[in-house]
């Protein structure tokens, strides 16, 4: 019928942008940041046109920094690559049904999750499962813990303005003790912001990397 908006992202704009950018981290399997960045880029523009919610969670290894300096980088890199692991496992478990989650490399430390189609409740709901489960990872090595910051795609929202509430609503986590869970909503973080700015945690003003 003409003029029916599309269900979902075209393939055809996947794949240009598959071979535009290397398309896997080394390291953890996730996908590159500049390839994820760019399928972030396109979902925006995607629920901007048709205004299909989705999610992404901000998954930050609290220990990572002090695990690479008493057990080296080695020990670091296999704990962060656990941690995607981990939360590759948690996909696949049958409550989640036909969840989908793209999985990108966001920083050293950090991981980032693209849920297209899934609302602000349910993301929440797998963010808290997976913390639980990173927090098992490495017993015999070194403990790590997760923190994650839950973020809902607004209609007027751009990559940036995303990632900036997602970015201090990670900063909140971080200032309660991290290994939690925090969710941006907006009235929540209008509350809280000022606190975020004296947060003496090295999370906060992590310098950014270049797409």
């Amino acid at each position: 019928m003409q003029g029916r908006r599309p269900k979902q992202m075209p393939e055809s704009t996947e794949t240009t942008i598959r071979s535009r950018y290397s398309a896997r981290d080394g390291l953890t399997g996730a996908f590159t940041r500049p390839y994820f960045l760019n399928l972030l880029a396109e979902e925006c523009r995607f629920g901007l046109e048709v205004g299909k919610p989705f999610c992404v969670c901000l998954v930050d290894i609290d220990q990572l920094r002090k695990v690479n300096e008493q057990h080296g980088t080695s020990t670091g890199d296999t704990l962060l690559a656990e941690a995607a692991e981990a939360i590759r496992s948690t996909l696949d478990q049958q409550q989640w049904g036909n969840l989908r989650c793209l999985m990108g490399r966001y920083d050293g430390d950090s991981l980032m999750l693209l849920m297209p189609g899934c609302r602000l409740d349910r993301a929440e709901q797998f963010a808290h499962i997976v913390r639980q489960r990173i927090s098992a990872v490495g017993q015999d090595k070194a403990t790590i813990t997760a923190s994650i910051a839950v973020a809902a795609f607004k209609g007027d929202d751009t990559v940036d303005s995303l990632l900036a509430r997602t970015e201090k609503t990670m900063c909140l986590a971080k200032q309660f003790g991290g290994d939690n869970v925090e969710v941006s909503r907006t009235a929540e973080l209008t509350r809280d912001l000022a606190s975020v700015s004296r947060l003496p945690v090295a999370w906060q003003g992590r310098p950014k990397r270049s797409a």
